[in-house]
């Protein structure tokens, strides 16, 4: 297990000197990729507004690139916290870890956050108030052995407050009867004295995180290290078993939900892009005084505060410049676990902007884990596709053709959490003995909510007219055409549903969080289609429908409908292979009563009883 230390500042050497002896390899954290390799991080102490802040005047060119580094580290800190990585905060890192913060300078210093706790900065006094006390540790004892007590090294150390309900304290220190709080000229005091023989917390964890006031690493007792290790590795493992218990159940041929790339915050991805891309030099160049000549930008004065702000401004124009960034995901499948897959230059973006025709990435994080550029737009020819006179593509990759009747309703996903019903327009030819038909429109249901997407009866078809109507529970909603070209629901806490279009008109993408995306296209029947087919269409109506490809997410097992059915683990295809037109039976299982209606004889999904008794 390789263990990352933060090497900003502070006594990082200290703590990889410590993991060594411990037999694990520390490496220095300086760079956000850099996070990438490691499964577990420290962070040590060190003077944290320093860390976090710029110095106003002494070393400012050394100070300003220390602050671009770790002003890029945040996210990347704050997203390896979320992921549930270990982490131990020490001192300094103590009060980044914490949620709240008091006790600090002016203007406060940014915090990474995660341990649900109020942290109070050099609660101890200054740096000639450190001292050395004897802790009582019984959970470090009875975890790692030796004594009950831990020789704690406090060197203007902070002190926590308060802590949340899921916090474990593992060590506090008795504050002096006359305990009065450190303050200085620039300091806001947020609390006015201690309480007399109060206890302050010296010592906690949350899950994956575990912060220390005081400083293991410059004591030859090597405890807190091993037992940081520990809970790491039982961290670890428990993840592990997560992912092996997530994937047990499910089948090779179903789309898991780790599968589906995390993308990272675009803030961080520029902020990553121009870090790669700007050197010191460019941060802070030398620059010409009419009286002085040139300026070193290492001596601290009123010229270098000024040559500093323009350095600052070209900074900014080089970075516009530089803002061509490639979007990145991290996977957390199997195959691809914590793998970093950035987008290709011809198609940096997931949706591109102000460009519907221009192609978007697409992140596989199955058996691949590449990046490739494709259309917005359903692909007739893939998996979950829904198309033409309706044929199929199912989970499994079978292709097969399902002949409703026209005019009918049919159930084409039904699971615990949602159900997809598609509607039939079609045709009759004189002579045949079946419909030709094709869906017309499509309700999403789940929670409370229908979302419904229907192609418009289209007497003579025109590509720059939008034949596509979107209604959401009832009442028709406007997609606009420019900006982001999207329409979201009012978000009331559930789900979150996004419709937004992939070209001018006739094309759209529907993502409800959790439960489906969907590509649609809306699409007439031609003329040299209707002849060649014989469909003998009245002309009076292009027979307007829809194209779609599904992407289902978070499947029971017993999923149900027409397409929903094939992505069951280990489901066998009754279709005839080879033939021409491999047919699904099963129309009486599926059929709807109505559009909106959940029921059929196989479907699982139910409304909410209050909805249902309406």
């Amino acid at each position: 297990m390789t263990v990352g230390v933060l090497a900003l500042q502070g006594s990082f050497n200290e703590h990889i000197a410590v993991l060594r002896r411990l037999g694990f390899k520390g490496v220095e954290i300086r760079k956000p990729e850099q996070l990438q390799n490691v499964s577990s991080l420290i962070i040590p102490g060190g003077e944290s507004t320093t860390m976090a802040k710029l110095a106003e005047f002494h070393n400012l060119a050394l100070r300003a690139a220390e602050q671009v580094r770790l002003l890029f580290l945040f996210p990347a800190l704050r997203e390896f916290v979320k992921l549930g990585k270990p982490v131990w905060g020490t001192c300094a890192g103590l009060i980044f870890l914490a949620d709240k913060a008091v006790g600090q300078k002016e203007g406060g210093q940014d915090l990474v956050g995660g341990l649900e706790c109020t942290v109070h900065r050099n609660y101890f006094g200054s740096q000639i108030q450190s001292f050395e006390a004897e802790l009582l540790v019984p959970e470090l004892a009875s975890k790692e052995g030796g004594p009950e007590t831990f020789r704690g090294v406090f060197i203007r150390a902070p002190a926590i407050l308060e802590v949340g309900p899921d916090v474990e304290v593992l060590a506090d220190y008795p504050v002096p009867v006359n305990k009065v709080l450190y303050s200085s000229p620039g300091v806001e005091i947020q609390e006015e004295n201690a309480a007399p023989e109060q206890k302050v917390i010296v010592a906690v964890r949350q899950n994956n995180l575990l912060g220390t006031a005081f400083h293991p690493e410059l004591t030859a007792d090597t405890r807190w290290h091993s037992y940081f290790l520990k809970m790491a590795k039982e961290v670890r493992e428990s993840a592990s078993n997560s992912i092996e218990a997530a994937g047990a159940s499910s089948s090779q041929l179903m789309p898991r939900t780790n599968d589906l790339p995390i993308f990272q915050d675009v803030t961080l991805i520029n902020a990553l892009y121009i870090y790669e891309h700007l050197r010191l030099d460019s941060l802070c160049p030398r620059h010409f005084n009419p009286k002085k000549g040139w300026i070193d930008p290492l001596i601290s004065n009123k010229d270098t505060i000024v040559s500093f702000k323009v350095s600052i401004k070209l900074y900014l124009q080089y970075a516009t410049k530089m803002m061509s960034f490639r979007e990145r995901a991290s996977c957390k499948s199997t195959v691809c676990y914590n793998k970093i897959i950035v987008c290709p230059k011809e198609c940096p973006e997931r949706k591109p902007k102000k460009n519907k025709k221009q192609k978007g990435c697409f992140i596989n994080c199955g058996a691949k884990c590449e990046a490739v550029c494709k259309f917005r737009k359903a692909n007739c020819n893939g998996y979950g596709s829904l198309c033409y006179d309706p044929r199929f593509i199912g989970g499994d990759g079978t292709m097969f053709y399902f002949h409703g009747a026209k005019g009918g309703n049919f159930a084409v996903v039904s699971d615990d959490k949602f159900q997809i019903n598609a509607h039939f327009i079609g045709t009759r030819p004189t002579g045949r003995t079946r419909d030709y038909t094709w869906v017309q429109a499509l309700a999403v249901m789940f929670d409370t909510h229908t979302l419904v997407l229907s192609a418009k009866r289209i007497s003579h078809w025109d590509d720059n007219v939008d034949a596509l109507s979107v209604s959401w529970d009832g009442e028709i909603v406007d997609v606009p055409l420019d900006g982001e070209a999207e329409w979201k629901a009012a978000n009331d806490g559930g789900r979150e549903v996004v419709v937004e279009r992939t070209d001018d008109t006739n094309y759209v993408k529907v993502t409800i969080s959790g439960l489906v995306e969907i590509d649609i296209k809306v699409r007439p029947i031609g003329e040299e289609e209707n002849k060649v087919h014989n469909y003998q269409l009245p002309g009076d109506d292009a027979f307007a429908h829809l194209e779609m490809q599904f992407k289902l997410k978070n499947l029971s097992e017993l999923v149900e409908g027409v397409l929903g059915k094939t992505y069951r683990p280990g489901y066998v295809s009754p279709v005839k292979k080879g033939v021409k037109m491999p047919m699904m039976g099963g129309e009486d299982k599926y059929q709807t009563p109505s559009l909106h209606s959940p029921l059929c004889k196989v479907c699982r999904f139910q409304r909410p009883l209050e909805i249902s008794a309406i």
